[in-house]
Order: structure tokens, then sequence, then C-alpha cells
């Protein structure tokens, strides 16, 4: 793991997936774009989710939630996740850029729905990744993880607490998802 990550993430406690996936059910699935897209396609976000753990292998990987310290500096170096609607918008040519890298994208700078996060970051918040040969890269978290790179670049700071649930994984865990997703 980067040196920058083994100093700043500090681990609270292990935990099962299930917990993992509760968290990330709590933090989407009321919010309104999600109930629109949910809407629009008929089915529940445990419907969606599911499918996109089955591929990721999501499930059966070993969790834990560790608190980032520095969360600015250390979130900018995160990764992106492996979504094909950011790499068309935000990636340029690059597979899987920094955080820092991706706020630099002048589709980014203007997208408002970060814009509004990084103006009003909640106090506390959990991110979700994968580490993968020493990178964390981000399954849940992007749009929070792209505002406080935003801040980061602009030198502001944040008083909340910004947790991450991360586990150990295979470059192909990643790959196959993306295989899935360009088809």
């Amino acid at each position: 793991m980067k040196k920058i990550f083994e100093k700043n993430l500090e681990i609270q406690k292990k935990v099962k997936w299930e917990e993992v996936f509760d968290i990330w059910r709590k933090g989407e699935e009321n919010l309104t774009h999600w109930k629109k897209l949910l809407t629009q396609f008929d089915v529940t976000w445990f419907e969606w989710r599911s499918f996109f753990v089955e591929k990721l292998h999501c499930d059966n990987k070993e969790w834990a939630i560790y608190d980032i310290q520095n969360p600015l500096e250390v979130i900018s170096q995160f990764r992106g996740g492996p979504f094909s609607s950011w790499k068309k918008k935000f990636y340029g040519r690059k597979n899987f850029p920094s955080f820092e890298e991706i706020v630099k994208n002048r589709n980014m700078q203007n997208y408002l729905p970060v814009k509004r996060l990084a103006a009003n970051f909640p106090d506390e918040t959990t991110l979700i990744g994968y580490i993968v040969d020493g990178e964390v890269y981000i399954l849940e978290g992007m749009h929070r993880c792209a505002a406080l790179a935003m801040l980061f670049t602009k030198k502001m700071m944040i008083t909340g607490k910004v947790f991450i649930a991360l586990a150990k994984a295979k470059k192909s865990d990643i790959k196959e998802y993306i295989r899935f997703q360009d088809k």
C-alpha cells in the first residue's frame, strides 16, 4: 500500500459484507436521483446494487472500516472506480485516474452535484472501496471523493469525519466488471 495510505488509514473495526452493504443502502437508496433511476428501470435499490456486488465479488472479501486522517489529501490520491459513465464524462483517456486528476477535467469543474457537495459536505460519511496492488479504488462515494479532491486543490478544509470500508481485491475483480459494462 502507498505510504500516504499506510500513514493515514486508521483501522476502526473489521466488519462483514452485510454491514458494508447496509451502509451503502442507507446512504443511497433515498436520494432523489436514485429513486428516479430505480423507477425508470422498475427495480429496487437492492436488485440494482446486488447485480453490481455480484460482478465485483464484494460479498466474498474481508472488510474493515478505516478512519481517514487528512481526508482531502489522501482521497485525492484514491482512484476512480470502474463506472462507464464516469469514464465517458471525466476520465479522459486515463484508466482509473486519481481524484486529483479527475477534478482537473473541465466537465468535472462544472459538474453541479460535486460542486454542491463541496459547498456543503456532510459531517460524517463512509466511502466503500477496494485495495488493489496498493491503490484504493472507489466503489461507492465517487461524488464525495471528487468534492473532497476539489476542496483539496483549492486548499480548503472540512470539519467532518470521513471513513472508508475497504477490502483487498484482485485486478481481475474490477476487470471482469469493466468487461461486462463495455458489452
